[in-house]
């Protein structure tokens, strides 16, 4: 099975177009998008302060900085043009910025917390990507992230490409596990949480079959236990995505 669709020699240029089209024919709010808000939401509760400086890379259109906003204030930057015309027609009241994040000159050591939402699994240099968050963040400052989980979404993924072609995913997809996203972070932060969140996909054979029954979740919600459920799911790693909340180590990111 394929754990990447990488394509290292992609211009930033191709990946610009690509994205300006996706984000042109956006429509509404998912439930995959409403469940991830939720965790970021939560882990952001947990760092509020009077005046949160808050920086969203890859904001796409926007659509989670309005409630970002309720914290403090929001500058949001996408590779998309046509996704921060949107969004500035939209939110004017956010500081939209339009470009490369390793090429915008975004300030250092300046904002509170930095909010990464499925991005990382789309850029190469990843190492290179989380300094570049940590460079941004203040001396103990937030990382709030969010990227799939590779054991599950490898087999979405792959499913997906069988029904309909390389068209169904993004140009890169660079997937990692919770192991490899420590590994990411180690050298400039500390992990505060890291959980998986989003269940019922991936596997379904044995007893993953029951795990991941939607039947399950809908009874388990009826009875109260949808929390102790997700959480015997979490020691599995059955999350379609990873979240994680990591505080950025004080001296040189």
């Amino acid at each position: 099975m394929p754990q990447h669709h990488s394509q290292p020699s992609l211009s930033i240029e191709s990946q610009r177009q690509y994205y300006d089209e996706k984000w042109g024919e956006s429509g509404e709010l998912t439930p995959l998008m409403a469940e991830r808000r939720v965790v970021i939401l939560e882990y952001l509760k947990q760092i509020t302060s009077p005046g949160l400086k808050v920086l969203d890379l890859g904001c796409g259109t926007g659509w989670l900085d309005p409630s970002l906003a309720d914290y403090g204030t929001v500058t949001a930057i996408d590779l998309s043009t046509e996704a921060i015309r949107l969004a500035r027609a939209r939110w004017p009241h956010i500081t939209w910025l339009a470009g490369n994040v390793f090429e915008v000159n975004l300030p250092n050591n300046s904002f509170d917390a930095v909010v990464s939402q499925e991005v990382l699994e789309h850029v190469n240099q990843q190492q290179a990507y989380i300094q570049k968050a940590a460079g941004c963040l203040v001396a103990g400052g937030h990382l709030i992230l969010t990227t799939p989980n590779k054991p599950v979404a490898a087999i979405e993924y792959q499913a997906r490409v069988q029904r309909y072609g390389d068209q169904a995913l993004q140009p890169l997809e660079n997937l990692i596990d919770q192991h490899e996203l420590r590994g990411l972070l180690a050298p400039a932060f500390e992990v505060v949480d890291m959980r998986t969140i989003v269940f019922g996909y991936g596997r379904r054979d044995g007893r993953y079959r029951w795990l991941n029954s939607w039947k399950l979740q809908q009874l388990c919600g009826r009875v109260g236990l949808l929390n102790a459920l997700n959480k015997r799911r979490n020691t599995l790693d059955l999350g379609l995505h990873i979240a994680c909340l990591a505080r950025k180590r004080k001296g040189p990111a």
